[in-house]
């Protein structure tokens, strides 16, 4: 939501965006948006814990799980963590709020908490795994947005880039 307010006072010319398939929150007429990268969210859980030798997760069974947060709660896997656990009955809790990665992945290795999060986004560096839910999370939708119209031909050049190259590998950032 910061890119778009900084979008429409002209401060910028694009941005990143990171939106949910199931409830897109920046489909308005005002913007341009072009996908760059589509990718299933998944639960990130300590790669020593009984979650992770699971096929897939359950939220049904996750009612006491603390989750790390999003500073924003506007973030769209803390989207979709609320519509989830709405949709099972229970206010999902909350560990702390943080956008750090590597304070995430810190406190789900120590078996803290779970995470919402992607294959990308993992870092496989430390102790934790992303397993697949049960429940359908949706997809996280990485898109270069402008606004409609006439742009700036640096954005239109680093659309053009972006938009040009091969989304990456599972195994490379």
């Amino acid at each position: 939501t910061e890119i778009v307010r900084m979008l429409r006072s002209g401060e910028v010319h694009a941005g990143l965006i990171f939106d949910v398939s199931v409830e897109p929150a920046f489909a308005v007429p005002d913007l341009m948006l072009q996908r760059l990268l589509t990718e299933p969210y998944g639960v990130m859980v300590a790669r020593n814990s009984e979650w992770a030798s699971r096929d897939s997760i359950d939220f049904a069974e996750l009612r006491e799980v603390p989750w790390v947060f999003s500073r924003s709660n506007d973030e769209a896997s803390d989207r979709v963590l609320r519509r989830v656990g709405q949709s099972l009955g229970y206010p999902v809790r909350e560990l702390m709020r943080t956008d750090d990665l590597y304070m995430i992945h810190g406190l789900v290795a120590e078996g803290l908490g779970f995470a919402l999060s992607t294959d990308a986004a993992i870092d496989h560096d430390f102790d934790v795994v992303l397993r697949p839910a049960a429940q359908d999370l949706g997809e996280r939708h990485v898109s270069y947005v402008t606004r409609r119209g006439a742009v700036p031909p640096a954005a239109a050049w680093l659309g053009d880039i972006l938009l040009s190259r091969p989304a990456p590998a599972a195994d490379r950032p």
